[in-house]
């Protein structure tokens, strides 16, 4: 949207191990995402990958609908949907095909969303084969509807334990 600031802190995510629940194998995880620490799973189901509550996280399927629902309280609609792999530059590994996760916010009333005069914003998450996210866009929603600020996030560093 125009000017970029670094902030001073380095998320981290390390995958732990598996774990067995309800009869499924599942990928746990440990990390940390704006400074709060949590441990999540994750498996693949048909196409999906969902976590240890069955919600769908992203797919590996282009173009189809994961969700849509509003909420009456803040009358915000969204909608998330697999588009079509696209390419994405990181400068830790250059250009890679990605699948995009599209998560679109928009007013139920048609009224205008954020401080940028838009209608609806879009995030997108990448998820590289082999490596998973590798950059997201996410936003608080009073710094978008006030003041129009989104964060992005970027891979920096990775490692993969032999």
């Amino acid at each position: 949207l125009g000017n970029s600031t670094q902030l001073s802190y380095t998320d981290t995510i390390t995958l732990i191990g598996t774990e067995n629940l309800n009869g499924h194998t599942y990928l746990k995880y440990s990390g940390d995402f704006l400074g709060t620490s949590s441990i999540w799973y994750e498996r693949d189901s048909s196409g999906y990958i969902v976590d240890n509550y069955g919600k769908i996280m992203y797919s590996y399927l282009e173009n189809i609908d994961i969700a849509d629902y509003s909420d009456p309280i803040t009358m915000i609609r969204t909608q998330v949907r697999m588009g079509a792999n696209t390419t994405v530059t990181i400068p830790l590994l250059g250009t890679l095909e990605v699948l995009d996760k599209q998560t679109e916010l928009s007013k139920t009333d048609g009224s205008v969303l954020t401080a940028c005069n838009d209608y609806s914003y879009t995030f997108n998450n990448h998820y590289a084969s082999g490596i998973g996210q590798v950059q997201s866009t996410l936003a608080f929603f009073s710094g978008l509807t006030a003041q129009c600020k989104t964060l992005k996030r970027e891979l920096v560093a990775y490692h993969i334990a032999p």
